[in-house]
C-alpha cells in the first residue's frame, strides 16, 4: 500500500507541474469545504477502462488471478479489481459477486500551481458493496449492460495531501530530494458516478 500511495502522489506532482496563477485566500477557504461531484463516462456510451492482470498476465502474486480494470484523467484514478472468475463471464450478478477492491485517488487541477498540487489518496481499500468502508465510502454497482458497468461512490473527506516541489534540503519524501507532503484538513463530500466500459 505504501508503494501504491507513493506512486499515486508521484504521479499527481508530474501531472500538475504546469504553471498557474496562485489562487487567493477565498479560493483556498471553499477549496476545503466545496464538495467533490463527477460524473465519469455517463455523457457518453461510457468512459474507456485499461485492463491489467488477467490470469495469463505476470503482476506478482498479490494479483494473481485478479483481473482490474483502471481508469485515469486529471481529476481521478479509479482501479477496480475483481476474480478472474468473471472471465468470458459478465453480468451485474457475477461482477458483484467477483468483486475484490477498489483503489482510488482524486486530484484538483484547478488548485494546482508551478510547485504545489492536492490530492485525495484513500488508505484503504474498498473491500464490500454497498457497505460503509472504514473511511466511511459506500461504492455500489447499479447496472450491468452492453459492456458497461454504471455505480457511484459516496463519502466524504476529512484531509487529502498537499505535494509540494522545493529546493530545501529538508524537502525529502521517502529517499526522493525535493519532494515533500503535509496533510492538510478538509470537509468535503464526495459522489463520483460512473459508467465504465469493461468489455475484454
Amino acid at each position: 500500500m505504501k508503494k501504491f500511495i507513493l506512486l499515486a502522489l508521484l504521479t499527481s506532482a508530474t501531472i500538475f507541474l504546469t504553471c498557474s496563477p496562485d489562487n487567493t485566500d477565498d479560493q483556498q477557504e471553499n477549496f476545503t469545504t466545496d464538495s467533490v461531484n463527477l460524473n465519469i463516462g455517463l455523457e457518453e456510451n461510457c468512459a474507456v477502462t485499461e485492463t491489467y492482470c488477467a490470469m495469463s498476465d505476470t503482476c506478482g502474486e498479490e494479483f494473481l488471478n485478479l483481473i482490474d480494470f483502471q481508469y485515469t484523467d486529471s481529476e481521478l484514478e479509479f482501479t477496480m479489481y475483481f476474480n478472474s472468475q468473471i472471465e468470458n463471464n459478465f453480468s451485474l450478478e457475477t461482477l458483484r459477486n467477483n468483486f475484490e477492491n477498489l483503489n482510488f485517488v482524486i486530484r484538483f487541477p484547478e488548485q494546482k500551481t508551478d510547485s504545489t498540487s492536492y490530492a485525495y489518496v484513500h488508505k484503504l481499500p474498498i473491500r464490500e458493496l454497498n457497505t460503509p468502508s472504514e473511511e466511511g465510502f459506500t461504492l455500489s454497482f447499479d447496472n450491468y449492460e452492453d459492456g458497461a458497468i454504471t455505480g457511484s461512490l459516496k463519502g466524504n473527506i476529512s484531509e487529502m495531501t498537499k505535494v509540494k516541489q522545493s529546493d530545501d534540503p529538508n524537502c525529502i519524501m521517502d529517499d526522493i530530494m525535493g519532494v515533500c507532503t503535509e496533510e492538510i484538513s478538509v470537509e468535503k463530500a464526495v459522489a463520483i458516478d460512473f459508467k465504465f466500459c469493461l468489455d475484454r
